[in-house]
């Protein structure tokens, strides 16, 4: 009963050529196992470019790109902008982003999961052409095991649509000179996150339907990404604020696993990479966010200068105030009534402040960020709209 792999394919045989498998041979194409997905996943791209064979492409539809294994958690803001400006919404997600999708708040879009080398595959069908745009919602693809460069670069054309192209470029500099990308700048094509080198902002901070919470009696921070920007700092200022008699407070560390000293076991918490939903919850439940920006750190000035750090869309979208070294606060229009400055490394004295913050004081700070979040999003909306203007 129902749709078989045989019915579908008229598949008879997979299997390996030779022992050494330098091919895998489906309805007897030969597929060379070099920069080709793995096995399984070259399997489902079949199921995945026959689906997409079938499928009849709305009026007034956009295609979303992600070309990488990670970034799920832009791709909520970018649909959202666009549902807003009245489009429907296609989505190309790696395999890695479907797994654990990003996208609870939609049940109205799209989603073809598949493996770089499959949309390289797709963009070529002359359906795409009935898309109003193709958007790609990282103009490169960093991905180790495959390819490091332009994603336009890596597919070898252009896809074809009826109003070209739009993409964002999450690192500036180099990236904006190295994939040649000043002629969408000027054809308004092309945006950053934060509008660094006077680009268009489009800032992805929608992740879900919420609403601002209290503080907690027990203050809670939070930390997440894929490295911890400054370990020792974190470390060091949580125990002072133990030897200081200041215990009500908590800290959930998501992503990269932190080694937690015994004195620190009942405060703070490394839970490890989590699934999106989990880690919405734990953003819901906190106070305040940690980027632990270091303005000492040479890695870290890059954020200063035309790469956005993950934490700010989570303050904006979470409504939950950042503790912000005051070099970093002014790139990103935070300041001293939307969240907590300090200098230098004085990270004491700022969580300090947070945990010692009263109720009423704390839900100002958050209205004061629902109106930055407020000002980024019509402005990136309106930039949006310009840009899909042809």
């Amino acid at each position: 009963m129902g749709i078989t792999w045989k019915k579908i394919f008229g598949v008879t045989n997979i299997y390996c050529n030779s022992v050494k498998c330098k091919c895998i041979v489906i309805c007897g194409r030969q597929i060379p196992f070099k920069k080709q997905p793995p096995f399984f996943e070259r399997v489902k791209d079949i199921l995945t470019r026959y689906i997409f064979s079938l499928f009849k492409i709305r009026k007034n539809s956009v295609l979303l790109i992600e070309p990488n294994p990670y970034h799920g958690e832009i791709l909520p803001g970018f649909v959202k902008y666009f549902q807003d400006l009245g489009y429907n919404v296609d989505l190309f997600l790696r395999y890695q982003n479907v797994k654990d999708s990003s996208l609870l708040a939609f049940d109205n879009i799209n989603i073809f999961p598949c493996s770089a080398l499959c949309m390289k595959e797709i963009l070529k069908n002359k359906k795409i052409k009935n898309y109003e745009f193709c958007f790609l919602t990282s103009s490169a693809l960093w991905d180790s095991k495959l390819y490091f460069g332009s994603f336009l670069d890596y597919l070898g054309f252009v896809p074809k649509t009826k109003n070209g192209i739009l993409m964002v470029e999450h690192n500036i500099d180099p990236c904006f000179e190295e994939y040649d990308e000043e002629k969408y700048l000027k054809e308004n094509r092309l945006f950053t996150l934060s509008g660094f080198h006077d680009t268009p902002i489009l800032n992805p901070h929608f992740f879900i339907n919420l609403k601002s919470r209290p503080k907690n009696k027990v203050t809670t921070f939070i930390v997440s990404g894929h490295s911890i920007k400054s370990e020792k700092i974190l470390h060091e200022v949580s125990l002072k604020l133990l030897v200081n008699n200041t215990n009500n407070f908590k800290i959930y560390i998501l992503g990269k696993k932190f080694e937690i000293s015994n004195e620190l076991k009942e405060h703070v918490f490394s839970l490890g990479y989590v699934s999106f939903k989990t880690m919405y919850e734990k953003l819901e439940e906190s106070d305040f966010i940690l980027p632990l920006l270091d303005y000492t750190n040479k890695d870290h000035k890059k954020y200063l200068e035309g790469t956005t750090f993950g934490a700010r869309q989570q303050c904006l979208g979470f409504l939950k105030p950042v503790l912000i070294n005051e070099h970093f606060a002014k790139v990103y229009d935070f300041d001293d009534k939307n969240a907590i400055l300090y200098n230098e490394n004085n990270l004491f004295e700022a969580m300090t402040a947070a945990i010692n913050m009263k109720q009423d004081n704390y839900l100002k700070m958050q209205n004061n960020l629902k109106n930055l979040q407020q000002i980024v999003y019509n402005k990136s909306l309106e930039n949006l709209r310009k840009s899909t203007l042809r």
